[in-house]
């Protein structure tokens, strides 16, 4: 559903190439059709502020229309457990958004923010279905446990000396290697040991993400000399936000195993 959603380096690297000029952050205008935001030079702490309050918004939007759509819509859930065509329905449509957003980012259009934001609503109603299998104990710890991840990955990601380039790699290719089996799960079961192996996988790959997502948000950093842009700051939003989804979501899925063992 939204496991696979990570955008190509190439991609990254066509967004943040190209001359821009200093201006202030949400300052844009539109030249032959494309929206374009000239850049604003701030400081490396600051843009990652920006970012993480961005990432931060993204999770709790989800993570409150997920409770209320729970909470307050179970008989909304059950239909949609009984027409699984809502619920793929649903899942078209993120996948959709999140490769319009990545788009409109890419064009620093002003109806990106508004697009992560509706993205991550709409992903809080996808996400009340998986947890509603699961008990809110369970929920709440690889909440947390998710959340102390993302720091310590972010943080390390944000201050380390080596080069992660090689693990953005390693982690695109096992990324690719877990889908692939993944998707030959759905039609040979294999019992709760490869479901184990299978998330305790993408926890660890979508770990290594995050840790190269930051580091490359410094990369990027120093590669436009500072002049960075609303746009860019977005779509290092998306990809972090979307890190830290998966890993709750594969977090849970391996604490429900563990408990039933």
């Amino acid at each position: 559903m939204n496991s696979f959603f990570n955008n190509p380096k190439n991609e990254r690297d066509a967004f943040f190439s190209g001359q821009q000029q200093k201006s202030t952050f949400f300052e844009t205008k539109q030249v032959d059709g494309v929206y374009q935001t000239a850049g604003e030079s701030m400081g490396l702490a600051a843009f990652y502020s920006r970012i993480y309050q961005i990432v931060a918004m993204g999770v709790g939007l989800s993570a409150v229309i997920s409770l209320m759509t729970l909470y307050f819509f179970p008989e909304n859930i059950r239909a949609m457990l009984l027409n699984p065509a809502v619920l793929i329905g649903l899942c078209i449509a993120e996948f959709i958004l999140v490769f319009v957003l990545s788009a409109k980012s890419l064009k620093d259009a002003p109806s990106s923010l508004p697009l992560f934001f509706l993205y991550s609503a709409l992903n809080g109603v996808t996400l009340s279905v998986i947890i509603s299998f699961y008990a809110p104990g369970l929920v709440t710890a690889a909440f947390f446990i998710s959340m102390a991840m993302f720091i310590v990955l972010s943080l390390y990601g944000r201050f380390t000396k080596r080069d992660l380039s090689g693990v953005g790699k390693a982690c695109m290719a096992g990324l690719f290697g877990l889908i692939v089996l993944g998707i030959v799960s759905i039609f040979i079961p294999f019992g709760n040991g490869l479901a184990l192996l299978l998330s305790a996988g993408m926890i660890l790959i979508f770990s290594g993400l995050i840790a190269y997502d930051n580091s490359m948000i410094k990369k990027y950093y120093e590669a436009v000399n500072g002049q960075v842009t609303q746009g860019m700051a977005i779509q290092s939003a998306l990809q972090l936000y979307l890190n830290f989804i998966n890993i709750f979501i594969y977090l849970l899925r391996l604490l429900s195993i563990l408990s039933e063992d």
